[in-house]
């Protein structure tokens, strides 16, 4: 027994020097866990899920987002996503629907809030890649972004409004409720149609935004060498349900005054190979780069 010992103990200390001679790691031990990466859905991944291109789950597509069921469906995807990078994934039910938000907590003692969102739902006849499937996805990818920054001075919502096709049921009940809590709402940025951009320029439209969110964008576009016009210009979607209750807020479009936006607005051809995901993502890194500022500087 005594030989064996000796045996194996002298095996063992030559496995150890051979590692160090070498400079070659030593194999892991058999119940060693090694970390598992993390994958995270691509803009494109979600949009073609949220539009029905591709199942959303198992063998599951959804060919809307107007039905109760469908959206359902669509909630239950967006909190398995949100749920890698925000600290906290929730559902804010209101009369006639939920909201899906999650909350990204600020790296220094902060009551103050930045909301980035977008509305999930669609009309029940469209499959809604456009509308608003790239404003879901871009706000998605805006906020996986920001969670990878080490300084954050302010909490970051990510809120996926429902119903806004009803009349802005959703982002209302939402804004009813940072109110009747006496939250303190930096400011509200919401996506709205990102995918079209016929004309090659980059372009992006701001709706309604207060002057100190129009300097904030235009010092994101010089820090990057964002080669689009943003154009101030106003038309009513989430953003507006802020507004109307005192907060910051702006929402964030293709060209949708100024006439390059989707033939397919609220249209079955509303689809997933419609849509210019090179536009959008330099429309997502403008915003990043916005919201990016805020956080940090």
């Amino acid at each position: 027994m005594r030989i064996l010992r000796l045996t194996f103990t002298f095996i063992l200390l030559l496995l150890v020097i051979g590692c160090k001679k070498d400079e070659v790691p030593c194999p892991p031990s058999q119940t060693e866990e090694l970390p598992i990466p993390i994958k995270y859905e691509s803009p494109e991944d979600i949009v073609a899920k949220l539009s029905g291109f591709i199942p959303i789950k198992d063998s599951v597509s959804i060919l809307n987002r107007g039905s109760a069921e469908n959206r359902q469906i669509a909630r239950e995807y967006l909190q398995a996503i949100l749920a890698p990078f925000c600290d906290t994934v929730m559902l804010h039910q209101y009369n006639t629907g939920a909201n899906v938000w999650g909350l990204i907590e600020s790296w220094t003692a902060s009551d103050s809030i930045i909301i980035i969102g977008g509305h999930f739902d669609s009309v029940g006849y469209s499959p809604g890649a456009n509308d608003n499937a790239t404003g879901t996805a871009a706000a998605f990818e805006v906020a996986k972004r920001i969670s990878q920054h080490k300084l954050r001075r302010y909490k970051l919502y990510v809120v996926f409004f429902d119903e806004e096709e009803l009349g802005l049921r959703g982002s209302n009940a939402f804004a009813q409720m940072c109110l009747d809590r006496s939250l303190k709402i930096h400011s509200v940025h919401t996506i709205d149609q990102m995918g079209w951009d016929a004309d090659g320029d980059r372009s992006i439209e701001m709706e309604g935004a207060t002057p100190e969110l129009e300097t904030l964008y235009n010092q994101a576009k010089s820090n990057i060498g964002f080669i689009g016009e943003i154009h101030q210009t106003y038309a009513p979607s989430d953003h507006a349900a802020f507004r109307a209750k005192g907060f910051p807020a702006t929402g964030l479009t293709e060209e949708y005054i100024n006439g390059d936006t989707t033939p397919y607005y609220h249209h079955p051809d509303d689809t997933y190979e419609t849509i210019n995901f090179e536009f959008m993502e330099s429309s997502i890194q403008l915003t990043t780069e916005a919201i990016r500022i805020l956080m940090t500087d």
